[in-house]
Formats: C-alpha cells, structure tokens, sequence
C-alpha cells in the first residue's frame, strides 16, 4: 500500500512559525501591526517625556552648580539683574543685584536699549523660568556674555549673601 503526500497546489505560500505569511523577505502579520503602532508611539512618548525634563532641568538650574556661579561672578565681574516683580524684590534679593527690571510688567524690556551690550551680564528670578526668557530676550538682542543662573531661592542657599 502507497500513501501519496500531495503537495499545496495554492499560490499562497504556508505560515512560518509566528503565524505571518512569508511573501519573499517579507512579513505581513496585521496582529504585530498594532503592536508596532503601540510601541512605536510609547517611543515617541518616551523622547518627548526625556526633552520635557531636560529643558526643565535646563532652566530650573542655570548652567552648572548654584555655587560656581559665585565664583564665576568673583572671577569675571558682571551686572546682576533680577528679574522679578518689585513685590518678589523687596521681599528678598541678592546683595549682588545691581538692578531689578520686572519682566513681567515690560520693564526689563524697556531698558535693554540703556544697557552696554559688551558687558557681562547674570540674570535670575524665583527659579531660572523668567531669567531664562530674559536671557533669550537679551541674545535675541545682540548681547553675547549673557548667563540665567537661577532662581534666587537656591542661590541664597548656595551661599549668596541676600538683602
């Protein structure tokens, strides 16, 4: 007796081990599609989340350690501005401000044409946010030296001496 294995007459090719049709090196599988959709926007999810926090971290701390600011200010002597309301100022400010243009009000804005853009300059607000703008602002403008170190909080603890 002779069994006859017939073979698959159809032009479809059989599925592999996954379950996907094999066309060539090609895979077409729809239930991976949506899986592939899934992690394809959890990535886009993840790169936009890691941006949010860099750009925050950015700001919030101005460029390097609280402390080292002092010092820079020490080794390279600049004009301090504080940026925040006049209610914020008077409640506290660093002994170093040499002005304190509000930006919210438009008077940071407004004295930007009285100062020297050849000098340095060192901005701060409550947390580095506000100065952060101003900062951009004054580039925007022409100025070249110009460094958004904080907020003012964790500059008094940091060691400024405060008024």
């Amino acid at each position: 007796m002779f069994i006859r294995i017939s073979q698959n007459t159809v032009n479809t090719p059989p599925p592999n081990a996954f379950g996907a049709l094999v066309r060539g090196d090609f895979f077409i599988n729809r239930n991976n599609i949506s899986s592939m959709k899934s992690t394809f926007i959890i990535t886009i999810l993840i790169a936009v989340t890691g941006i949010v926090i860099f750009n925050f971290l950015s700001k919030s701390g101005g460029n390097g350690d609280m402390s080292d600011w002092k010092q820079q200010i020490e080794n390279e002597p600049g004009v301090v501005i504080d940026v925040r309301t006049d209610d914020e100022y008077n409640q506290g400010h660093l002994a170093v401000a040499d002005h304190q243009f509000d930006l919210m009000n438009g008077d940071f804005e407004n004295n930007l044409d009285d100062l020297d853009k050849n000098k340095t300059y060192y901005l701060y607000c409550r947390t580095g946010n506000r100065s952060g703008k101003a900062a951009d602002m004054m580039k925007k403008q022409g100025f070249e030296k110009v460094h958004n170190i904080g907020g003012f909080e964790d500059l008094a603890n940091s060691g400024f001496d405060t008024e």
